[in-house]
């Protein structure tokens, strides 16, 4: 859980969220960085999922095997360690685990390409993997696992 304010708060707060996760990270003060590391983080998965499912793809294209790069490739110190957990939607094309919906990912690049905009910080990355998230969802992959990209960049 990533939490924003005044420490004094949190740690009155603590065995109230402690209920709900075992890990609080105390981000720092006002309250809404908490909400801002959040769209951080899920930017670089959004563009992590991208990278890794394009690489995959240009990968087969080129001959590779495919079971032989999900196997190897998640190893790989280059790739971020979450990417493990999705192989297995790759594997099997069923991304119907919506821990994550590709939809809240959606949302998430949105948000932080507006913030990006207010701060004068170009995003041109994050623009880049919200109109690939978008298009996605308009393919009607909006409730799959955020995964589901991966699908929708193979059919595209």
């Amino acid at each position: 859980m990533l939490v924003g304010g005044p420490a004094d708060v949190l740690e009155e707060a603590r065995p109230a969220l402690e209920a709900y996760s075992s890990g609080i990270v105390h981000v720092g003060t006002p309250v809404d960085y908490g909400a801002a590391y959040k769209i951080l983080v899920n930017t670089m998965l959004a563009q992590s999922m991208l990278v890794f499912s394009e690489t995959l793809l240009l990968g087969e294209k080129m001959g590779l095997d495919m079971d032989f790069m999900l196997e190897a490739m998640p190893g790989l110190p280059v790739i971020a360690p979450f990417v493990k957990t999705k192989v297995g939607h790759i594997r099997a094309n069923t991304y119907d685990d919506a821990s994550y919906p590709l939809e809240l990912m959606h949302k998430d690049l949105n948000l932080i390409v507006e913030t990006a905009y207010a701060v004068d910080q170009p995003a041109v990355l994050e623009a880049v993997a919200r109109e690939i998230y978008g298009q996605a969802k308009r393919k009607g992959r909006g409730r799959e696992v955020f995964s589901g990209v991966h699908g929708y960049l193979a059919e595209a």
